[in-house]
């Protein structure tokens, strides 16, 4: 990782410092001590910002290697690419060295366009741009993608190393062709949920915020991938469209009993288990995926009267909610239907978002939340 470890425990203190201050549970002198004690040099811009400054890198990048490219045009192949490799390093140095070790640029926009635009350069450098294998093209971007993740924590990154992994292995199993091709959807199940439960083992011994939004994306991706994998209408409709199947009227798609099953209860599941665990991702997921499941199956059987289960099923989702939000007035175990944490991502676990006295301590335990604090303003800023 090419950031301070430390000076970046520091910034999500005082992060979750204004989170706590926003929901209430410190009060603005607790927030400034905490900011005060755990000062970062980081330079965070608005995203406004941060977007001009994205597309200032891009066209600085454009610009330089404009010319060189006519310069080294001359050599063929070889001169192309080693132009390119020296201008994806010289940028990859200059983000590196110059703006995020000298100048302490933190996500700022530039440093995620010259990251972007260094590798990629050097990436075609490496492979050249008439290779024919596919495969070569797609390990090395899953390479390039995984470290730039894993360097500069770059949640576009995790994403796209996720989804090229998925990619790759479709593109195996369907060259492979026949009984392969049909298991795609089942691999691609059981591989989600393998790497759902590989996520969440390691969060659970990981106690540093560095990475608290990666798990999240992490474990959004596969939940999605896992569902999706056995959606009806996924599966046949891609099936159809990619790999050429032809069905006549009354045929179904191979292990069709096993979609209708996964497309109606993996979102069952998704909110059982978000309301055993009181995993807010859960619920979420298992709210939009039985939307989901709802649109496949009207999809292929009418029940007729279109406006009518329309308006039926709109106002009975409406009672439904309204019922669940006066039942949730009052905590009813465990659940409220208050905000308690002004949070952007998961909520699931209260106490892991509670940090010691030292950045990067571990959370603190339930009973000892809200007992008082150590320095200034009558409040909780050195152990919350």
């Amino acid at each position: 990782m090419v950031y301070n470890e430390e000076l970046l425990e520091r910034f999500n203190l005082r992060e979750k410092a204004n989170m706590l201050f926003k929901s209430g549970l410190i009060d603005k002198t607790q927030e400034l001590e905490i900011r005060r004690q755990y000062k970062t040099p980081f330079y965070t811009p608005t995203i406004a910002i941060k977007a001009l400054l994205f597309l200032a890198g891009i066209l600085g990048v454009s610009t330089i290697s404009g010319p060189l490219t006519l310069l080294f045009s001359g050599g063929g192949d070889i001169g192309l690419r080693i132009m390119t490799f020296i201008v994806g390093f010289g940028v990859i140095l200059l983000n590196d060295r110059i703006l995020i070790r000298d100048k302490y640029h933190y996500k700022s926009g530039l440093t995620r366009a010259l990251s972007y635009s260094g590798s990629t350069f050097i990436y075609f450098a490496l492979l050249g741009y008439n290779l024919e294998s596919k495969y070569a093209y797609l390990l090395l971007a899953l390479g390039f993608t995984s470290i730039i993740y894993i360097r500069y924590i770059d949640l576009l990154a995790l994403a796209a190393s996720i989804l090229l992994f998925y990619y790759t292995l479709f593109s195996v199993f369907y060259d492979l062709g026949g009984l392969f091709q049909n298991l795609i959807p089942i691999v691609f199940m059981l591989m989600s949920w393998i790497f759902y439960v590989l996520i969440r083992r390691i969060e659970t011994k990981n106690t540093s915020e560095i990475y608290s939004s990666s798990f999240t994306i992490g474990k959004s991706i596969f939940l999605i991938l896992l569902y999706a994998s056995g959606n009806y209408y996924v599966v046949r409709e891609l099936s159809i469209s990619l790999m050429g199947l032809s069905l006549e009227a009354g045929e179904n798609i191979p292990f069709y009993l096993l979609f209708y099953v996964t497309s109606t209860f993996i979102p069952l599941a998704y909110l059982l288990l978000g309301i055993k665990n009181k995993s807010i991702l859960f619920i979420r997921f298992g709210i939009i995926c039985l939307i989901l499941s709802f649109i496949t199956l009207k999809y292929y059987y009418s029940f007729g009267m279109p406006v009518l289960t329309i308006t039926l099923t709109g106002a009975f989702l409406i009672g439904l909610a309204l019922g669940i939000l006066n039942y949730l007035k009052r905590i009813r175990k465990g659940f409220t239907r208050e905000k308690l944490l002004h949070k952007d991502w998961d909520t699931e676990d209260f106490s892991a978002i509670i940090i010691s006295q030292t950045a990067g301590g571990v959370p603190q335990s339930e009973k000892d939340l809200f007992q008082g604090g150590q320095f200034g303003g009558g409040g909780a800023g050195g152990q919350f």
